[in-house]
C-alpha cells in the first residue's frame, strides 16, 4: 500500500485519467474531457456513440490563436491558462457550438467557444477527429463497469458498518444509556427495507430517465473515475521481475494485459487461458496522441493471435528426457551427501 501511495503521488495524470464532464449544446448532451500541459492541450468529445479528439502543441497553439484572434497577443502559458479556466470551470463562462464537416482526411467536428479575455471577445476552435471505435470502451465503458463494481463493494461495506454501529448502540441501551435528545434517536438499519425504498424512490426514476447527464454530475462520481483510472495505471505499470510476486489478485486485469503484450499465455483463476482479453484500457490513447512507432506496434499486437505458449517460454522449456536426467542427478547427489554424513558420524564414534 505504501508503494502504491508513493507511485500515485509521483504519477503524472494524462488525458485518459481526467474525468468526463457534461456539455449541453442545443439541447443535446455530450461528454468531454481536457488535459492542459505547460505548452500543449488535449481534448476528447463523446456523443455516446463516438469519441473525437485533438492534441495541439507549442507553436501550433500560437498560430491558431493568431488566425482566430489577430489582435490578441499573449504568452503561450497565459493562453493555455485562459482556455483551461473557461473550459473546466463549473460556471458557464463560454458559449459552445458544434459543426460536423468532412475533408480529405475524413470527418471533423469543429467545436467553437466564445469567451471574454481582458474585456475583449476571444474565439477558439477545436478541430476534433474521429478516434478508433475501441476508444469508447477504453475511455468510457470499461471505467464505468469498474465504477459500478466499486460502488457496489462500498455499499456492502457501508451496510456492514451500519449494522455494527446498531449493535454498538443496542449494547449502550442495554447498559442503561439514553440519548440526550429524542430527535437524535434512529431506527435500527434494515438493509432489505432500505433497498426496497431506494428502488421505489422518485429520484431513482429520475436517474434512469437522465442517465446520460447523471453519471458524471456529482463530484464524487468524477473523483471515483479518476481513482479508477489511476488504479488501472498503477496495476499496468512496468513490473520488475523481483516485484512480480507481489502482484495480488486484484491486479488480474492489469496483469492480463501485461502478459498478453509480452506474448505470454494468460491463465484465469479457473486455470483456463484467456484468449479474449483486450489489455489495459486506461493508458490507451487515440492514435493521433500516441507516437507513430507505438501505434504501429500496438496494431501488430492486436491483429496477431496470442499463442498457446510463449515462444520464449517454449524455447526454454526442458524436454521429458532432460527432466528425468536432472531428477536422477539430484537423487544421486542426495544419496552421496547422506553417505558422507554417515561416515563422519562413524569416525566421531571411534574417536570417542
Amino acid at each position: 500500500m505504501a508503494d502504491q501511495a508513493e507511485w500515485i503521488r509521483r504519477w503524472q495524470p494524462t488525458l485518459s485519467s481526467q474525468p468526463w464532464k457534461i456539455l449541453r449544446i442545443d439541447d443535446t448532451l455530450y461528454l468531454f474531457k481536457t488535459h492542459f500541459g505547460e505548452s500543449s492541450y488535449a481534448i476528447c468529445l463523446c456523443d455516446f456513440q463516438t469519441i473525437y479528439h485533438e492534441k495541439v502543441e507549442n507553436q501550433n497553439v500560437t498560430r491558431r490563436c493568431k488566425s482566430l484572434n489577430p489582435k490578441f497577443e499573449a504568452p503561450l502559458s497565459r493562453l493555455l491558462s485562459h482556455l483551461s479556466q473557461n473550459i473546466q470551470s463549473e460556471e458557464k463562462q463560454c458559449q459552445w457550438s458544434l459543426q460536423k464537416q468532412t475533408d480529405e482526411d475524413g470527418e471533423v467536428v469543429l467545436a467553437t467557444i466564445k469567451t471574454q479575455l481582458s474585456g475583449l471577445p476571444f474565439v477558439w476552435e477545436f478541430h476534433l477527429r474521429k478516434a478508433a471505435e475501441k476508444e469508447l470502451q477504453y475511455q468510457l465503458l470499461f471505467p464505468l463497469l469498474a465504477m459500478v463494481g466499486e460502488l457496489g463493494r462500498r455499499q456492502s461495506e457501508l451496510k456492514r458498518l451500519l449494522e455494527a454501529k446498531d449493535c454498538e448502540i443496542q449494547d449502550y441501551k442495554t447498559s442503561g444509556a439514553r440519548v440526550s435528545r429524542r430527535t437524535l434517536e434512529t431506527l435500527q438499519f434494515d438493509a432489505k427495507a432500505f433497498t426496497n425504498e431506494m428502488n421505489l424512490s422518485q429520484k431513482f426514476e429520475q436517474v434512469v430517465r437522465n442517465c446520460q447527464s447523471r453519471a458524471f454530475e456529482l463530484p464524487e462520481c468524477r473523483e471515483l473515475y479518476k481513482q479508477v483510472m489511476a488504479k488501472d495505471a498503477f496495476l499496468n505499470r512496468r513490473i520488475d521481475t523481483a516485484d512480480s510476486a507481489a502482484v495480488d489478485e486484484d491486479s488480474l486485469f492489469g496483469l492480463v494485459s501485461s502478459l498478453e503484450e509480452s506474448g505470454q499465455p494468460v491463465k484465469m483463476p479457473d486455470g483456463t487461458r484467456d484468449r479474449t482479453s483486450t489489455g489495459s484500457w486506461s493508458n490507451r490513447m487515440p492514435s493521433s496522441l500516441v507516437p507513430e512507432s507505438m501505434s504501429d506496434g500496438s496494431k501488430r499486437r492486436s491483429t496477431s493471435k496470442s499463442p498457446d505458449i510463449s515462444p520464449n517460454i517454449a524455447s526454454l522449456a526442458p524436454s521429458s528426457a532432460e527432466i528425468e536426467m536432472q531428477t536422477r542427478a539430484a537423487l544421486a547427489k542426495r544419496l552421496e551427501s547422506e553417505a558422507e554424513k554417515e561416515k563422519s558420524k562413524k569416525k566421531k564414534k571411534k574417536l570417542l
